[in-house]
């Protein structure tokens, strides 16, 4: 490598970004090349063959994945929050210009970025490309410069919800921290013992009894003895990262142990992202049958077949929980008229008790003056006959309301 040294703004090792491994591998590359004195960015021309190189692509027709990393790669922001409590959000890269006859592609970097990348007196952290070329951990690039930012001091605090945030992890991945720290922390810590110029132990920090923080404590190391520092390639166990397990065990089960599909599922993850996968491996498993599923899978794979689908499921998914949430309603609706109901029965019980206690006289003045409040209709009833028994039911019902009116503190 002709540059080895990236410098970055703290602002930039702190935002919040999640590449793939090779986009991240193209921007550290473009990012060394950087001179200390830059006052802008300049275009860099770099050959297809070199950049897929260092981006670690092997592909039979590599212009054409080139073009299809950078595409995505243009799509991609980073979140920077600033201290006035605001976010904001960047592109990475401004333009990617390939060139057939020259076999090359150009690339520029954002002009937003100049604050994070040129010309930095202070607030920046450097760190070697060729240690973290070798990463095939996609959350490693991130740790390893956020330790490297703070080597000098030798330990960092940084609270679950920061890191999550800085990972770019959402709710819904690796919710509890035991599975956090199992399918993110203990792979990280694995792969910088073993490929990188600094390592980590951890203590975890509790708030009550949940673990609030995690504290590393930061070591310095030579390079481990079974790694060049200028090694590109990785040992094969390596080249699969911490999601390819849990993509693998979607799969059918009689295919999750084969190497084809492995290498399959990782190559398109490398290129287009966890849920990118997803959700054509859901696609191909709804859709496919036990003969024609390797072929199902690689189709929408390259076609992105699942695109439609997951849209299809997640309006399903939304009718569902539109209809839940009415269903819920009415249940809640049904359960407030019900003790409502219970309540009603409750109090005319009350209020027919304490009717029963008056004296004749009293009763005799009630019952008169609820006739008096019935309407019209019963009150002909009643009139034309004293025991009517529908008059007489309104006249009762009346008799207690009245009650209940007269003496609302005990009726609450």
């Amino acid at each position: 490598m002709k540059k080895d040294l990236i410098v970055q703004s703290n602002a930039l090792v702190e935002a919040c970004y999640k590449l793939t491994l090779q986009e991240a591998r193209i921007i550290l590359f473009l990012a060394s090349r950087i001179e200390p004195d830059d006052s802008d960015f300049k275009d860099y021309e770099i050959p297809v063959k070199e950049l897929a190189e260092i981006a670690q692509i092997d592909s039979s027709s590599l212009y054409s994945t080139m073009i299809g990393v950078t595409d995505t790669l243009l799509k991609k922001v980073f979140k920077v929050k600033k201290e006035n409590g605001q976010t904001e959000q960047f592109a990475w890269l401004c333009a990617a210009i390939h060139n057939p006859r020259s076999g090359s592609i150009t690339l520029r970097f954002d002009k937003e970025l100049k604050p994070y990348l040129l010309k930095l007196k202070k607030n920046f952290t450097s760190f070697s490309l060729s240690v973290a070329i070798k990463f095939k951990n996609i959350f490693s690039f991130r740790i390893y410069e956020l330790l490297k930012q703070y080597e000098s001091i030798g330990k960092r605090e940084i609270s679950i919800d920061d890191l999550r945030w800085m990972l770019d992890l959402d709710e819904n991945t690796y919710p509890l921290y035991g599975n956090f720290k199992q399918r993110v922390i203990k792979p990280i810590q694995k792969e910088l013992k073993e490929k990188s110029d600094i390592y980590f132990d951890f203590d975890e920090i509790k708030r009550g009894r949940s673990i609030y923080a995690i504290r590393f404590i930061i070591h310095k190391q030579a390079f481990p003895s079974n790694q060049k520092s200028n090694d590109i390639k990785s040992k094969p166990e390596d080249e699969v990262d911490v999601f390819i397990n849990e993509l693998v065990e979607l799969l059918p089960e009689k295919y999750q142990k084969l190497a084809s599909y492995r290498k399959l599922i990782t190559k398109y993850f490398e290129q287009k992202g966890k849920n990118y996968v997803i959700r054509n491996i859901l696609y191909s498993n709804d859709k496919s049958n036990d003969i024609n599923y390797r072929a199902y899978l690689s189709k929408s794979l390259e076609n992105d077949y699942g695109l439609a689908y997951q849209e299809d499921q997640e309006l399903k998914k939304e009718e569902a929980d539109r209809q839940k949430q009415t269903a819920i309603r009415e249940a809640k609706q049904k359960e407030l008229e019900y003790v409502q109901i219970q309540k009603e029965k409750e109090n005319r019980t009350k209020a027919r008790e304490i009717i029963s206690k008056l004296s004749e006289e009293e009763q005799s003045l009630l019952k008169l003056e609820s006739l008096n409040q019935l309407a019209d209709i019963y009150k002909e009833r009643y009139n034309r006959n004293h025991n009517d028994t529908i008059a007489n039911m309104q006249i009762r019902i009346g008799m207690e309301s009245i009650i209940m009116k007269r003496h609302p503190e005990d009726f609450k």
